[in-house]
C-alpha cells in the first residue's frame, strides 16, 4: 500500500462559523437557530476570584420541563469539565474570529473537546455547542440531536485539519476508522497544555482526562474501515513537521501491516517502519516490536552470516535500551533459550569454551528476568519463582525464595497456581495445608486477568475428583474437565473420552 494515498476527499471541506447553528429548546419545537452571541473571548475561563463560569452559576436556577412530559433523568456534570469546554471554546473563537486564523493546534484541541463532550450526558443535556446553558434539561430524543450537532461539527473540524495536512488529524482519523482510540497519544495534548492542567483536578488530572477520552463511543462516529485507517496512519508518518504523529503513526502502521489489517500482511514493510521509528525517533514501541520480531526470527534473512549477526545485535541493543518490563523479559527468554540450545551442544562436544558461553547466557537470562521482575512484570515474577522452585539458570532450589517471589503478585493466576502447589506439598517454612491449597487454586480459577490456563482448570477437576481440600463432587469434576479440554489440555480430553 502506498503511504502517499490521498485522504483529502474523505470529508468535504467546510467553512467553520462560530458560534455554529444549534437547536432552539425554548419551546417544544426543534427549530434551527443560533443561540445568542458568542461568550467572552478571554482565553482562560478561570476567574482570578475563584468564581465559577457563568453557566455554572445558572445551573442552580430552576429548570423547566415541557408540559405533558415526565421529568427526564438528570445526569451530573462536574464544574471543572464545564470550565474546560469553555476554555477550549473561547480559545477557538479567539483564533477564528479575532485573529482570523485557523491554527491547527488550537483547532485540533477544539475537535478533541467536541468529540469528548458529544458523549458527556451531563453536558449535552444542559448545554449547547457554544457552552450556553439551556433553559431546560433535555429529554433523550433532544439529547441525541444535541449530541449529533456537536459530534458532526467535531468531524468537520477534523476533516478540515486533514485537508490542511495536519499530522495529528491524520492519526486521529485513523484511530476513528480502526475503532482503536490511542489514549497515550491524546494524553500528550493534555500534558502539554498548562491551562488544561490547571483546570483539571491537581490529583489524578491525567487519569480524569483519559477517562473523558475513554467515553468517546467510536462505533457511533465512523464505520469500521481498516483500509482507510491504514491510509490515514501512513499519511501521518509523512508530516515531518510533527514528530508526535510520526512516531505514533509508524507504530500503528507497522502493526496494521504485520497483522494484515487494511492490507495484505507485509512483515518486511512493517519491520522497516518499526526500525525507522526506533533508529530515527527512539520510539519505545517501535524499538520493542523491532527487537522482538528479530529475536523471534521474523525478519528478512541475509545470505551473509555477518549481516544477520549485526541485525541480531541491533535487536538486542534495542530491547536493552527500551528498558521496559516486556523488553527485559523478552531478552531473558532469548538468552534462556540460547542456554538451552548450548546444553545439547555440550553433550555432543564437551568443549570448555562452550561451557563458558553456556554460563554467560544463563547469567544474562537470570539478570534480565530479575530486572523485569523488579519492574513488576507478572510473567517475570512468576519466572523468578519457577527458577528457585526448580533450580534453573544455575540457581539452587530454594523453597522460601520461590514462595516469596510468587507472593509478590497474588493477582496473577500462574502465581496462585504455583502457591497452591507449595501449600499442597509444603516447602521451606511453609507447612502443607490442603484446604488453603484448594482456596488458592479456586482463586486462580476465578481470576479476571486473562491467563486462566488449562492447568488451573484441570487442577480444579483433580481436587474435586479426589476431595483435596474440598468435598468430592463429580459434577464439578466434569465441569472443570470440560473447561480444561476446551483450552486444549490433553489429560482433560483423555479423561472425558474415557469417563
Amino acid at each position: 500500500m502506498n503511504g502517499n494515498t490521498s485522504t483529502s476527499n474523505a470529508y468535504p471541506t467546510h467553512d467553520l462559523p462560530y458560534p455554529v447553528e444549534t437547536l432552539d429548546y425554548q419551546s417544544g419545537g426543534m427549530a434551527n437557530t443560533t443561540l445568542g452571541p458568542p461568550l467572552s473571548n478571554t482565553l482562560s475561563p478561570i476567574k482570578q476570584s475563584g468564581s465559577p463560569h457563568p453557566a455554572i452559576q445558572q445551573q442552580n436556577q430552576p429548570l423547566t420541563v415541557p408540559q405533558g412530559s415526565s421529568e427526564p433523568v438528570q445526569y451530573p456534570m462536574e464544574d471543572f469539565l464545564l470550565n474546560y469546554f469553555q476554555y477550549r471554546y473561547e480559545e477557538t473563537v479567539n483564533d477564528t474570529k479575532q485573529n482570523k486564523k485557523f491554527t491547527p493546534y488550537v483547532q485540533f484541541q477544539w475537535c478533541l473537546a467536541l468529540l469528548q463532550y458529544s458523549f458527556q450526558l451531563g453536558f449535552v443535556q444542559r448545554y449547547n455547542i457554544n457552552c450556553n446553558v439551556l433553559p431546560r434539561i433535555l429529554n433523550d430524543v433532544e439529547m441525541k440531536k444535541n449530541s449529533t450537532i456537536i459530534l458532526e461539527h467535531g468531524i468537520k473540524v477534523l476533516s478540515k485539519l486533514c485537508d490542511l495536512k495536519y499530522g495529528p488529524a491524520f492519526y486521529l482519523m485513523g484511530c476513528l476508522y480502526s475503532h482503536q482510540l490511542d489514549l497515550e497519544f491524546l494524553s500528550q495534548f493534555y500534558e502539554n497544555d498548562p491551562v488544561a492542567r490547571q483546570i483539571f483536578p491537581k490529583k489524578d488530572g491525567l487519569t480524569v482526562y483519559k477517562k473523558l477520552c475513554s467515553g468517546v463511543q467510536l462505533k457511533k462516529i465512523l464505520p469500521l474501515n481498516d483500509k482507510k485507517a491504514l491510509e490515514f496512519y501512513l499519511e501521518s508518518t509523512h508530516r515531518t513537521s510533527d514528530l508526535l504523529s510520526i512516531t505514533f503513526g509508524l507504530y500503528r502502521s507497522g502493526v496494521c501491516l504485520e497483522l494484515g489489517k487494511g492490507s495484505d500482511a507485509d512483515l518486511e514493510r512493517a519491520m522497516e517502519l518499526y526500525e525507522l521509528g526506533w533508529r530515527d525517533y527512539k520510539d519505545q514501541l517501535c524499538g520493542y516490536k523491532f527487537g522482538l520480531n528479530v529475536l523471534k526470527g521474523k525478519h528478512r534473512s541475509s545470505s551473509h552470516a555477518n549481516d544477520s549477526i549485526v541485525v541480531i545485535k541491533d535487536a538486542i541493543k534495542a530491547l536493552h535500551d527500551v528498558d521496559t518490563q516486556q523488553s527485559l523479559f523478552e531478552l531473558g527468554k532469548y538468552y534462556d533459550n540460547l542456554g538451552s540450545q548450548e546444553v545439547s551442544k555440550q553433550q555432543q562436544q564437551q568443549q570448555q569454551q562452550q561451557s563458558q558461553d553456556f554460563l554467560e547466557k544463563e547469567n544474562k537470562a537470570l539478570m534480565y528476568y530479575f530486572r523485569a521482575a523488579q519492574k513488576g512484570y507478572p510473567l517475570a515474577i512468576w519466572k523468578m519463582g519457577q527458577i528457585y522452585e526448580y533450580g534453573l539458570l544455575q540457581c539452587s532450589v530454594d523453597a522460601d525464595r520461590s514462595i516469596a517471589w510468587y507472593s509478590k503478585d497474588m493477582g496473577f493466576p500462574l502465581n496462585l497456581l504455583a502457591l497452591s502447589g507449595w501449600l499442597l506439598t509444603g516447602g521451606g517454612s511453609l507447612e502443607a495445608d490442603e484446604w488453603q491449597s484448594f482456596q488458592m487454586l479456586e482463586r486462580a480459577s476465578t481470576s479476571g486477568i486473562g491467563m486462566n490456563t488449562s492447568r488451573i482448570q484441570y487442577g480444579m477437576a483433580i481436587y474435586y475428583r479426589y476431595g483435596i481440600g474440598c468435598a468430592v463432587d463429580k459434577e464439578k469434576v466434569r465441569f472443570y474437565m470440560t473447561r480444561a479440554a476446551k483450552l486444549g489440555n490433553s489429560k482433560a480430553i483423555e479423561y472425558l473420552n474415557t469417563h
